[in-house]
């Protein structure tokens, strides 16, 4: 095997991993029920990118298993590690050429984007050097589909992603003797969440650091009671103070109420392992962010149902809003009309939907973004507004400028 392959193995093997040669070269067993499929490639004509074949012989033999495949961009210090049933839902539709899929990996400004040929790009920075991150759900998961089970288009595509994390957090929470494999799920989950960790456990300091966008440092507490009795309070101020960070938080099972109570005094915020797995169904249904997140670690005490409703109704008034701006684009054509007239046509919409309204402000403000050039939706001529664009013309141009957008800020 290529020396670059040898690389990500010691550094599999230095941290407890056991690998076992799976299938061909380049596919290994890892642990009990994961599977890694290596992919290397050097540097395209001094060009910052990649170019991967995904064998479909090897993906038949995976695709029923729980695998990761960890593309190698030029050395094993620069890897993306995928987890395969991301590329199963990615490769879905995608015809093979010479029964490979042709996979490409571009870096801008040091952050990849993956393309499978037929198929859009797709950021890939979370994966990016990520083995910790990604690989910590190998010792926890069991396989899903037994091998004898005939497979389905449905089949082939579980557990999501979101269920194997909440599975790996719920078995390492019970494992005490185990304490490293509890932190590694506490550091997948808030790295889903969009939040940019370290993973430290090392004596005198804390378990998970949160280095992005905010500073906050999160102890797990693995127990085989239901509950815990007691946390190093003082401990944890020592932790906070040594990191610099603005919040500290402990996660568990679940928190015995005098706990909770000292948790409150002592301005922590208290995870119980079922709150953490409501709020990734959360965040994977609503499209969260850490800053609509943030509000937890404000939180002295344990977060519970109140919090979850909070980010519900959040939601709701989101939605409302986006209602709201439907009703404004369905009153504006290509009559030029006033201000006030559109606001009269507004009124009439929502009044009939039942919809809350928008104040003339409200619009005037909304009509002057829709009018920025690099929107164009409206024109105004002579203190009267006309539209340019149909609704469907104006979504797609929506989803360019988020796409351009994006682009920039890499």
């Amino acid at each position: 095997m290529p020396r670059h392959y040898d690389r990500i193995i010691e550094i599999l093997q230095e941290k407890d991993y056991t690998l076992d040669l799976f299938y061909g070269q380049t596919v290994y067993k890892v642990a009990r029920n994961g599977y890694v499929y290596f992919r290397y490639s050097k540097k395209a004509d001094n060009q910052d990118k990649y170019f991967f074949g995904i064998e479909e012989e090897v993906i038949e033999k995976l695709k029923r298993k729980n695998f990761f495949i960890i593309f190698t961009c030029g050395s094993a210090d620069r890897i993306i590690v995928l987890p395969g049933e991301l590329f199963l839902k990615i490769a879905k539709g995608v015809k093979t050429s010479g029964k490979q899929w042709k996979v490409n990996i571009f870096f801008k400004d040091g952050l990849p984007e993956l393309k499978v040929t037929g198929k859009e790009r797709m950021d890939v920075s979370k994966f990016l050097n990520n083995l910790d991150l990604v690989l910590s759900n190998i010792v926890f998961l069991q396989q899903e589909i037994p091998k004898e089970k005939p497979e389905t288009e449905q089949s082939a595509l579980e557990p999501s992603y979101p269920d194997l994390i909440k599975k790996g957090l719920r078995e390492n929470s019970r494992k005490s003797d185990s304490p490293k494999l509890f932190e590694k799920s506490i550091s997948v989950v808030f790295a889903s969440f969009g939040f940019e960790c370290k993973l430290i456990g090392d004596s005198g300091d804390t378990d998970i650091l949160i280095t992005k966008p905010y500073l906050a440092i999160v102890d797990g507490k693995s127990t085989a009671r239901n509950s815990l009795t007691r946390i190093n309070f003082t401990r944890l101020k020592q932790h906070k103070l040594k990191n610099s960070a603005d919040y500290k938080a402990v996660v568990s099972v679940a928190f015995d109420p005098a706990v909770q109570r000292d948790a409150e005094i002592e301005q922590t915020t208290l995870f119980t392992v079922d709150f953490l797995c409501e709020l990734i169904d959360l965040v994977s249904e609503l499209s969260l962010n850490p800053w609509d997140l943030k509000f937890l670690f404000e939180k002295h005490g344990e977060a519970g149902k109140t919090e979850i409703e909070q980010l519900k109704f959040k939601h709701a008034q989101f939605s409302a809003q986006i209602k709201q701006l439907y009703f404004l684009l369905e009153s504006v054509d290509s009559t030029p009309k006033t201000l006030l007239e559109i606001k009269g046509r507004y009124d009439l919409k929502t009044e009939t939907a039942g919809q809350k309204q928008l104040s003339t402000t409200e619009i005037e403000r909304a009509m002057n973004f829709l009018s920025l050039p690099a929107i164009d939706f409206v024109r105004m001529e002579n203190g009267k507004y006309f539209r340019l664009l149909d609704a469907q013309s104006l979504l797609k141009k929506f989803s360019y400028f988020g796409r351009t957008l994006l682009d920039v800020f890499k």
